[in-house]
Protein backbone atom coordinates (compact mmCIF):
# COMPACT_ATOMS: atom_id res chain seq x y z
CA UNK A 1 0.00 0.00 0.00
CA UNK A 2 2.82 2.41 0.83
CA UNK A 3 4.48 1.83 -2.55
CA UNK A 4 1.20 2.68 -4.29
CA UNK A 5 0.80 5.81 -2.17
CA UNK A 6 4.28 7.03 -3.07
CA UNK A 7 3.34 7.05 -6.77
CA UNK A 8 0.59 9.63 -6.31
CA UNK A 9 1.13 13.30 -7.20
CA UNK A 10 -1.16 15.37 -4.96
CA UNK A 11 -2.75 18.75 -5.73
CA UNK A 12 -0.76 21.70 -4.45
CA UNK A 13 -2.83 22.37 -1.32
CA UNK A 14 -2.96 18.74 -0.14
CA UNK A 15 -0.44 17.53 2.42
CA UNK A 16 1.42 14.28 1.67
CA UNK A 17 1.32 11.69 4.43
CA UNK A 18 4.17 12.38 6.84
CA UNK A 19 4.30 8.86 8.28
CA UNK A 20 4.26 5.41 6.75
CA UNK A 21 0.86 3.77 6.41
CA UNK A 22 2.13 0.61 8.07
CA UNK A 23 2.67 2.48 11.33
CA UNK A 24 -1.07 2.91 11.78
CA UNK A 25 -1.33 6.67 11.21
CA UNK A 26 0.08 7.89 14.55
CA UNK A 27 -0.13 11.62 15.34
CA UNK A 28 -1.85 12.47 12.06
CA UNK A 29 -2.75 16.13 11.59
CA UNK A 30 -6.01 17.36 10.11
CA UNK A 31 -4.43 18.17 6.74
CA UNK A 32 -3.03 14.65 6.50
CA UNK A 33 -6.41 13.12 7.37
CA UNK A 34 -7.94 15.25 4.61
CA UNK A 35 -5.40 13.91 2.11
CA UNK A 36 -5.95 10.34 3.28
CA UNK A 37 -9.72 10.61 2.99
CA UNK A 38 -9.97 12.48 -0.31
CA UNK A 39 -6.93 11.31 -2.27
CA UNK A 40 -5.26 8.21 -0.90
CA UNK A 41 -8.16 6.10 0.37
CA UNK A 42 -10.25 5.88 -2.85
CA UNK A 43 -7.19 4.53 -4.65
CA UNK A 44 -5.61 2.36 -1.98
CA UNK A 45 -8.60 0.70 -0.31
CA UNK A 46 -9.84 -1.10 -3.40
CA UNK A 47 -9.33 -4.81 -2.90
CA UNK A 48 -8.57 -4.22 0.76
CA UNK A 49 -12.15 -3.55 1.93
CA UNK A 50 -15.27 -5.60 1.20
CA UNK A 51 -17.15 -4.11 -1.73
CA UNK A 52 -20.13 -2.94 0.34
CA UNK A 53 -17.85 -1.20 2.84
CA UNK A 54 -15.78 0.43 0.07
CA UNK A 55 -18.88 1.68 -1.73
CA UNK A 56 -20.19 3.24 1.47
CA UNK A 57 -16.82 4.83 2.20
CA UNK A 58 -16.79 6.26 -1.33
CA UNK A 59 -20.16 7.89 -0.61
CA UNK A 60 -18.60 9.59 2.42
CA UNK A 61 -15.57 10.68 0.37
CA UNK A 62 -17.85 12.23 -2.26
CA UNK A 63 -19.53 14.34 0.41
CA UNK A 64 -16.18 15.41 1.85
CA UNK A 65 -14.92 16.41 -1.60
CA UNK A 66 -17.63 19.06 -1.79
CA UNK A 67 -17.55 20.13 1.85
CA UNK A 68 -13.78 20.66 1.90
CA UNK A 69 -13.80 22.96 -1.14
CA UNK A 70 -12.99 26.66 -0.58
CA UNK A 71 -16.32 27.53 -2.24
CA UNK A 72 -19.47 25.47 -2.61
CA UNK A 73 -22.66 25.87 -4.64
CA UNK A 74 -26.14 25.10 -3.35
CA UNK A 75 -26.37 22.12 -5.71
CA UNK A 76 -23.11 20.66 -4.37
CA UNK A 77 -24.20 21.33 -0.79
CA UNK A 78 -27.43 19.43 -1.36
CA UNK A 79 -25.51 16.57 -2.98
CA UNK A 80 -23.11 16.43 -0.03
CA UNK A 81 -26.02 16.32 2.42
CA UNK A 82 -27.70 13.50 0.52
CA UNK A 83 -24.42 11.55 0.42
CA UNK A 84 -23.97 11.92 4.17
CA UNK A 85 -27.52 10.74 4.81
CA UNK A 86 -26.92 7.68 2.63
CA UNK A 87 -23.58 7.05 4.36
CA UNK A 88 -25.12 7.12 7.85
CA UNK A 89 -28.01 4.86 6.86
CA UNK A 90 -25.63 2.32 5.36
CA UNK A 91 -23.33 2.51 8.40
CA UNK A 92 -26.25 1.50 10.59
CA UNK A 93 -26.75 -1.59 8.42
CA UNK A 94 -23.08 -2.51 8.12
CA UNK A 95 -21.81 -1.76 11.62
CA UNK A 96 -24.95 -1.59 13.82
CA UNK A 97 -25.96 1.20 16.19
CA UNK A 98 -23.04 1.14 18.69
CA UNK A 99 -20.70 2.17 15.87
CA UNK A 100 -22.54 5.46 15.27
CA UNK A 101 -20.87 8.36 17.07
CA UNK A 102 -21.92 11.94 17.96
CA UNK A 103 -19.74 13.16 15.10
CA UNK A 104 -21.87 11.16 12.70
CA UNK A 105 -24.93 12.92 14.09
CA UNK A 106 -23.19 16.19 13.23
CA UNK A 107 -22.93 15.01 9.60
CA UNK A 108 -26.65 15.59 9.20
CA UNK A 109 -26.39 19.19 10.44
CA UNK A 110 -23.49 20.25 8.23
CA UNK A 111 -25.81 21.57 5.54
CA UNK A 112 -27.48 24.06 7.86
CA UNK A 113 -24.10 24.94 9.36
CA UNK A 114 -22.72 25.83 5.93
CA UNK A 115 -25.87 27.83 5.15
CA UNK A 116 -25.35 29.80 8.37
CA UNK A 117 -21.59 30.35 8.27
CA UNK A 118 -20.39 29.60 4.74
CA UNK A 119 -18.05 26.87 3.45
CA UNK A 120 -16.38 24.70 6.09
CA UNK A 121 -13.08 25.81 4.56
CA UNK A 122 -13.68 29.34 5.86
CA UNK A 123 -14.29 28.70 9.56
CA UNK A 124 -13.57 26.20 12.34
CA UNK A 125 -16.28 23.56 12.14
CA UNK A 126 -15.57 22.44 15.71
CA UNK A 127 -16.07 25.77 17.46
CA UNK A 128 -14.71 24.64 20.82
CA UNK A 129 -11.32 24.01 19.20
CA UNK A 130 -11.31 27.54 17.83
CA UNK A 131 -12.29 28.97 21.21
CA UNK A 132 -9.51 27.04 22.93
CA UNK A 133 -7.03 28.53 20.47
CA UNK A 134 -8.30 32.05 21.15
CA UNK A 135 -8.19 31.66 24.93
CA UNK A 136 -4.69 30.20 24.85
CA UNK A 137 -3.32 33.38 23.24
CA UNK A 138 -4.64 35.74 25.92
CA UNK A 139 -1.93 37.12 28.20
CA UNK A 140 -2.60 36.77 31.95
CA UNK A 141 -0.58 37.33 35.11
CA UNK A 142 -0.86 33.58 35.83
CA UNK A 143 -2.46 34.28 39.20
CA UNK A 144 -5.88 33.39 40.55
CA UNK A 145 -8.89 34.98 38.87
CA UNK A 146 -7.70 34.68 35.28
CA UNK A 147 -11.15 33.31 34.37
CA UNK A 148 -12.50 36.86 34.56
CA UNK A 149 -9.71 38.10 32.29
CA UNK A 150 -10.50 35.40 29.76
CA UNK A 151 -14.19 36.23 29.73
CA UNK A 152 -13.69 40.01 29.51
CA UNK A 153 -11.28 39.81 26.58
CA UNK A 154 -13.33 37.18 24.81
CA UNK A 155 -16.52 39.25 24.98
CA UNK A 156 -14.69 42.39 23.88
CA UNK A 157 -13.34 40.68 20.78
CA UNK A 158 -16.55 38.81 20.04
CA UNK A 159 -18.54 42.03 19.62
CA UNK A 160 -15.78 44.24 18.25
CA UNK A 161 -16.76 43.52 14.65
CA UNK A 162 -20.42 44.36 15.32
CA UNK A 163 -19.42 47.69 16.85
CA UNK A 164 -17.31 48.64 13.85
CA UNK A 165 -20.00 47.67 11.34
CA UNK A 166 -22.59 49.80 13.13
CA UNK A 167 -20.27 52.75 13.71
CA UNK A 168 -18.50 53.23 10.37
CA UNK A 169 -21.58 54.23 8.33
CA UNK A 170 -22.53 57.05 10.72
CA UNK A 171 -19.20 58.73 11.51
CA UNK A 172 -17.33 61.29 9.46
CA UNK A 173 -14.98 59.84 6.80
CA UNK A 174 -11.88 61.45 8.30
CA UNK A 175 -12.53 59.60 11.56
CA UNK A 176 -13.00 56.22 9.88
CA UNK A 177 -9.26 55.83 9.36
CA UNK A 178 -8.67 56.21 13.10
CA UNK A 179 -11.13 53.44 13.98
CA UNK A 180 -9.73 51.16 11.29
CA UNK A 181 -6.23 51.71 12.64
CA UNK A 182 -7.23 51.03 16.24
CA UNK A 183 -9.01 47.80 15.29
CA UNK A 184 -6.65 46.66 12.56
CA UNK A 185 -7.26 42.89 12.51
CA UNK A 186 -11.05 43.07 12.67
CA UNK A 187 -11.29 46.08 10.39
CA UNK A 188 -9.11 44.51 7.73
CA UNK A 189 -11.41 41.50 7.49
CA UNK A 190 -14.42 43.82 7.28
CA UNK A 191 -12.79 46.02 4.65
CA UNK A 192 -11.86 42.99 2.59
CA UNK A 193 -15.33 41.49 2.70
CA UNK A 194 -16.89 44.88 1.93
CA UNK A 195 -14.70 45.52 -1.09
CA UNK A 196 -15.46 42.04 -2.36
CA UNK A 197 -19.19 42.32 -1.81
CA UNK A 198 -19.41 45.72 -3.51
CA UNK A 199 -17.48 44.67 -6.62
CA UNK A 200 -19.67 45.77 -9.53
CA UNK A 201 -18.18 43.55 -12.21
CA UNK A 202 -17.64 40.22 -10.50
CA UNK A 203 -20.71 38.01 -10.05
CA UNK A 204 -19.91 35.04 -7.84
CA UNK A 205 -22.97 33.07 -8.98
CA UNK A 206 -22.03 33.49 -12.63
CA UNK A 207 -18.47 32.43 -11.84
CA UNK A 208 -19.59 29.32 -9.94
CA UNK A 209 -21.79 28.36 -12.91
CA UNK A 210 -18.93 28.75 -15.40
CA UNK A 211 -17.22 25.34 -14.96
CA UNK A 212 -20.31 23.11 -15.05
CA UNK A 213 -23.44 24.92 -16.24
CA UNK A 214 -22.33 27.69 -18.61
CA UNK A 215 -18.98 26.24 -19.69
CA UNK A 216 -20.06 26.23 -23.34
CA UNK A 217 -20.53 30.03 -23.44
CA UNK A 218 -17.52 31.09 -21.37
CA UNK A 219 -15.00 33.00 -23.47
CA UNK A 220 -12.21 33.76 -21.01
CA UNK A 221 -12.69 37.52 -20.64
CA UNK A 222 -15.31 37.32 -17.90
CA UNK A 223 -14.48 38.98 -14.53
CA UNK A 224 -12.27 36.97 -12.20
CA UNK A 225 -12.83 36.69 -8.43
CA UNK A 226 -10.93 39.16 -6.22
CA UNK A 227 -8.87 36.24 -4.88
CA UNK A 228 -7.24 35.92 -8.32
CA UNK A 229 -6.17 39.54 -8.59
CA UNK A 230 -3.76 41.03 -9.26
CA UNK A 231 -2.22 38.45 -11.57
CA UNK A 232 1.56 38.25 -11.19
CA UNK A 233 2.25 38.70 -14.89
CA UNK A 234 5.67 38.22 -16.43
CA UNK A 235 7.00 40.21 -19.36
CA UNK A 236 5.27 40.06 -22.72
CA UNK A 237 6.53 37.36 -25.11
CA UNK A 238 5.52 35.83 -28.43
CA UNK A 239 3.47 32.66 -28.21
CA UNK A 240 4.90 29.47 -29.67
CA UNK A 241 3.77 29.30 -33.32
CA UNK A 242 2.13 25.87 -33.12
CA UNK A 243 0.30 26.84 -29.93
CA UNK A 244 -0.72 30.16 -31.48
CA UNK A 245 -2.52 28.26 -34.26
CA UNK A 246 -4.74 26.69 -31.59
CA UNK A 247 -5.39 30.12 -30.06
CA UNK A 248 -6.42 31.48 -33.46
CA UNK A 249 -8.79 28.57 -33.97
CA UNK A 250 -10.18 29.06 -30.45
CA UNK A 251 -11.05 32.71 -31.08
CA UNK A 252 -12.62 31.94 -34.46
CA UNK A 253 -14.87 29.28 -32.95
CA UNK A 254 -15.67 31.08 -29.71
CA UNK A 255 -16.60 34.38 -31.37
CA UNK A 256 -18.04 32.68 -34.47
CA UNK A 257 -15.86 34.91 -36.63
CA UNK A 258 -13.95 33.24 -39.44
CA UNK A 259 -12.69 36.65 -40.63
CA UNK A 260 -10.12 36.68 -37.83
CA UNK A 261 -6.73 36.29 -39.45
CA UNK A 262 -3.23 35.20 -38.50
CA UNK A 263 -1.12 38.05 -37.17
CA UNK A 264 1.38 37.54 -40.00
CA UNK A 265 -1.38 38.10 -42.57
CA UNK A 266 -3.00 41.10 -40.91
CA UNK A 267 -3.54 44.34 -42.78
CA UNK A 268 -4.43 47.70 -41.29
CA UNK A 269 -8.17 47.03 -41.34
CA UNK A 270 -8.12 43.33 -40.50
CA UNK A 271 -9.22 41.79 -37.23
CA UNK A 272 -6.31 39.59 -36.27
CA UNK A 273 -5.42 37.50 -33.23
CA UNK A 274 -2.56 38.91 -31.23
CA UNK A 275 0.33 36.49 -30.67
CA UNK A 276 1.74 38.35 -27.68
CA UNK A 277 1.06 36.82 -24.27
CA UNK A 278 2.05 37.24 -20.64
CA UNK A 279 2.55 34.13 -18.57
CA UNK A 280 2.04 33.78 -14.81
CA UNK A 281 2.80 30.95 -12.40
CA UNK A 282 -0.43 30.40 -10.47
CA UNK A 283 -3.98 31.60 -9.93
CA UNK A 284 -6.23 31.57 -6.86
CA UNK A 285 -9.83 30.81 -7.81
CA UNK A 286 -11.93 31.35 -4.68
CA UNK A 287 -9.28 29.75 -2.48
CA UNK A 288 -8.32 26.91 -4.83
CA UNK A 289 -4.85 27.43 -6.30
CA UNK A 290 -3.87 26.11 -9.72
CA UNK A 291 -0.31 26.23 -10.99
CA UNK A 292 1.66 26.00 -14.21
CA UNK A 293 3.64 22.81 -14.74
CA UNK A 294 6.83 22.74 -12.71
CA UNK A 295 9.39 20.10 -11.83
CA UNK A 296 7.35 18.57 -8.99
CA UNK A 297 4.10 19.02 -11.01
CA UNK A 298 1.91 19.55 -7.94
CA UNK A 299 -1.03 21.86 -8.51
CA UNK A 300 -0.93 21.55 -12.31
CA UNK A 301 -3.42 18.67 -12.71
CA UNK A 302 -7.10 19.53 -13.06
CA UNK A 303 -10.45 18.60 -14.60
CA UNK A 304 -12.78 20.47 -16.92
CA UNK A 305 -16.08 19.57 -18.59
CA UNK A 306 -16.52 19.07 -22.32
CA UNK A 307 -19.37 17.82 -24.44
CA UNK A 308 -19.01 14.21 -25.55
CA UNK A 309 -18.39 13.52 -29.23
CA UNK A 310 -22.08 12.74 -29.82
CA UNK A 311 -23.11 16.03 -28.20
CA UNK A 312 -25.65 14.32 -25.94
CA UNK A 313 -23.93 14.74 -22.60
CA UNK A 314 -20.95 16.24 -20.82
CA UNK A 315 -17.93 14.51 -19.35
CA UNK A 316 -15.04 15.61 -17.13
CA UNK A 317 -11.60 15.31 -18.69
CA UNK A 318 -8.31 15.33 -16.79
CA UNK A 319 -5.32 17.29 -17.98
CA UNK A 320 -2.18 19.12 -16.93
CA UNK A 321 -1.75 22.88 -17.11
CA UNK A 322 1.42 23.58 -19.08
CA UNK A 323 1.28 27.30 -18.39
CA UNK A 324 -1.17 30.07 -17.50
CA UNK A 325 -1.29 33.18 -19.67
CA UNK A 326 -3.08 36.39 -20.56
CA UNK A 327 -3.82 37.37 -24.15
CA UNK A 328 -5.31 40.70 -25.17
CA UNK A 329 -7.64 40.80 -28.16
CA UNK A 330 -6.90 43.68 -30.52
CA UNK A 331 -9.16 45.67 -32.86
CA UNK A 332 -12.03 45.17 -30.41
CA UNK A 333 -13.44 41.95 -31.89
CA UNK A 334 -14.04 40.85 -28.29
CA UNK A 335 -15.71 44.10 -27.26
CA UNK A 336 -14.50 46.25 -24.39
CA UNK A 337 -13.44 43.22 -22.27
CA UNK A 338 -10.44 42.39 -24.42
CA UNK A 339 -8.15 40.69 -21.89
CA UNK A 340 -8.54 36.90 -21.81
CA UNK A 341 -7.08 34.63 -19.12
CA UNK A 342 -6.29 31.08 -20.21
CA UNK A 343 -4.59 27.87 -19.19
CA UNK A 344 -2.73 25.98 -21.89
CA UNK A 345 -3.65 22.37 -21.10
CA UNK A 346 -2.56 18.98 -22.35
CA UNK A 347 -5.36 16.44 -21.95
CA UNK A 348 -4.87 12.79 -21.06
CA UNK A 349 -5.92 10.22 -23.63
CA UNK A 350 -9.36 8.86 -22.87
CA UNK A 351 -10.02 5.23 -22.00
CA UNK A 352 -13.53 4.03 -22.85
CA UNK A 353 -13.62 1.32 -20.19
CA UNK A 354 -13.73 2.91 -16.74
CA UNK A 355 -13.63 0.08 -14.17
CA UNK A 356 -13.58 2.49 -11.23
CA UNK A 357 -16.06 5.12 -12.39
CA UNK A 358 -18.23 4.77 -9.28
CA UNK A 359 -15.27 5.16 -6.93
CA UNK A 360 -14.22 8.67 -7.93
CA UNK A 361 -11.19 7.30 -9.79
CA UNK A 362 -10.75 7.96 -13.52
CA UNK A 363 -8.47 5.79 -15.65
CA UNK A 364 -6.61 7.36 -18.60
CA UNK A 365 -3.77 6.47 -20.91
CA UNK A 366 -0.31 7.50 -19.75
CA UNK A 367 0.19 9.86 -22.72
CA UNK A 368 -1.55 13.06 -23.77
CA UNK A 369 -3.84 13.78 -26.69
CA UNK A 370 -2.43 15.89 -29.51
CA UNK A 371 -2.73 19.60 -28.78
CA UNK A 372 -5.78 21.25 -30.29
CA UNK A 373 -8.14 24.17 -29.85
CA UNK A 374 -9.26 22.48 -26.62
CA UNK A 375 -5.79 23.12 -25.20
CA UNK A 376 -6.86 26.76 -24.85
CA UNK A 377 -8.98 26.68 -21.69
CA UNK A 378 -10.42 29.76 -19.96
CA UNK A 379 -9.43 29.52 -16.29
CA UNK A 380 -13.10 30.10 -15.44
CA UNK A 381 -13.83 26.59 -16.73
CA UNK A 382 -11.47 24.74 -14.40
CA UNK A 383 -13.61 22.44 -12.24
CA UNK A 384 -11.41 20.70 -9.68
CA UNK A 385 -7.81 19.85 -8.89
CA UNK A 386 -6.94 16.17 -9.25
CA UNK A 387 -4.27 13.80 -8.00
CA UNK A 388 -2.59 11.50 -10.50
CA UNK A 389 -0.64 8.28 -10.24
CA UNK A 390 0.13 5.07 -12.04
CA UNK A 391 -2.86 2.77 -12.52
CA UNK A 392 -2.99 0.55 -9.44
Amino acid sequence: MQLDADKLVLPGDYTPLGTKIGRGFPFMKADEWKSWCLVYSPVLLRGRLPEAHLNNWTTFVNACQYLSMPSISMAHLDEAHQSLEAFCRECKKLYKAPFLSPNMHLHLHLRETVLNFGPVYGYWLFSFERCNGILKNYATNRKDGFEGTYMKKYLEEAYQGDLIRQTLPIIRPEHSAIILELTASTANSIATSTSTATSIQFDINAFLDSPEINFDIVKGNEPLPPSALPLALKGEISMDESEYEHLLEYYRETYDDQTLVHYRQAGHSDNFVNNRIQKFESINLLGQIYKSKTKNQRGSFMQALFETSDGRSTKPYAGQIQYLFVNTAVNSFAGHASQHVFAYVRWYKEVLLQPRAGEGVEVNEVGFEDDSMNSILPVHRICYPVAVGEHL
